[in-house]
């Protein structure tokens, strides 16, 4: 008996490794079926252990904001304490100052749009992938026609004004004491950072000039603008979705774009005034309270949640 099974078991096992050759040249047209299928699946386990498949990763990889590049970077520039280099990206998570007689151009990385700048200067570029610059001193020059897309505007913002365009040629040159603007084509508006200040002639088009004294701009109390501003959009925005509120839909989306565009000038503002506090501790204070209360104006709140940052 014992030597009737062993041949039994030979048996079995050279049908099942002659299955699976024919089965790996591709001779086979069937599977083996009945007590030689079962024969053969007996030998595959024994014969190798499993091999685990990887799972396969369903969520796509996070978008990568946009950023800036530096191009022809000329003189002394720094990025933070380092070193700019020419094509290096800029983000705008630290500050960049060039000294006197320093220049580069900055190209943003998804729209092509160029601007000019020339030191001594310190900005900031490009935060969250926008066509933005918090310029705190420097002299900038942007052209007209690159990178310009239907509603596309770029915002430019210094301790004492917002300026904005959506397709320019001009020169915005900014010391301690006054901002200058000239517009050779193209449309350009400005925002002064305090209504009480006069304002000037906006918006200005082709051989247009306009400035504005500087004085001594006080970040404490343009943060404390800002956060104001802020409060006011993001209530303008729970009173857009109150299905009991009294006024018509469009007078509350109304009110509340106009409260977002104050918000934005005003933070935008507070944050490059912070470029100009010398105490670098102090300056990294309020800059965090300045993006606190972008974050604030930048949510809209909804039920079940809040929709993320614009971008």
């Amino acid at each position: 008996m014992t030597a009737s099974r062993s041949s039994s078991v030979a048996a079995l096992v050279g049908v099942a490794l002659a299955g699976l050759a024919c089965f790996a040249c591709g001779k086979s047209k069937s599977a083996p079926s009945g007590s030689t299928a079962s024969a053969t699946r007996a030998v595959v386990s024994s014969a190798a252990p499993a091999v685990p498949i990887p799972s396969v990763v369903s969520s796509a990889a996070p978008v990568r904001e946009a950023t800036c590049r530096a191009l022809r970077v000329v003189g002394v520039a720094k990025v933070g304490e380092s070193e700019l280099a020419s094509g290096a990206e800029l983000d705008g998570s630290a500050w960049v100052s060039l000294e006197k007689g320093a220049s580069l151009t900055l190209k943003h990385a998804s729209t092509g749009r160029e601007l000019a700048i020339a030191g001594p200067a310190r900005f900031r570029a490009c935060r969250r992938g926008r066509e933005q610059l918090l310029l705190a001193e420097g002299t900038l020059t942007g052209g007209s026609g690159m990178g310009v897309r239907p509603g596309a505007e770029v915002l430019v913002a210094t301790p004492i004004a917002v300026v904005r365009y959506a397709d320019a040629d001009y020169t915005l040159s900014l010391d301690r004491k006054k901002l200058s603007l000239e517009v050779r084509a193209g449309q350009v508006d400005i925002e002064p950072a305090s209504s009480t200040q006069k304002p000037p002639k906006t918006p200005l088009r082709a051989r247009d000039k306009t400035s504005l004294l500087v004085g001594k701009p006080e970040p404490a109390a343009l943060l404390a603008r800002c956060k104001e501003a802020a409060q006011a959009a993001e209530a303008t925005a729970r009173r857009v979705g109150d299905r009991s509120a009294s006024e018509p839909l469009g007078e509350r989306a109304q009110a509340h774009v106009k409260a977002r565009k104050a918000a934005r000038a005003a933070c935008t503002i507070a944050a490059a005034s912070t470029g100009l506090v010398a105490d670098p501790s102090e300056s990294a204070g309020f800059w965090a309270e300045a993006e606190r209360w972008e974050g604030l104006w930048e949510t809209i709140p909804r039920r079940g949640g809040a929709q993320g940052p614009e971008k």
